[in-house]
């Protein structure tokens, strides 16, 4: 999870992300709101007591 946090931070100041899902939604949410949703996956990936969240095409981005 901390790796997929600080790649996330080495692209928060760039004005235009070099690294795009396709998904809209998930693109251009704030940092904040992409930690939130890459939280969230990772949680349930490695915590088998965690529910699987419903699959949507942005927590597939996030995945």
């Amino acid at each position: 999870m901390q790796d997929a946090i600080e790649n996330l931070e080495d692209t928060r100041d760039l004005e235009e992300s070099e690294v795009l899902t396709g998904d809209r939604i998930f693109d251009i949410a704030t940092f904040e709101q992409k930690v939130v949703l890459l939280y969230r996956c990772l949680s349930a990936f490695l915590d088998p007591t965690i529910e699987p969240l419903m699959l949507t095409n942005v927590i597939e981005a996030a995945a």
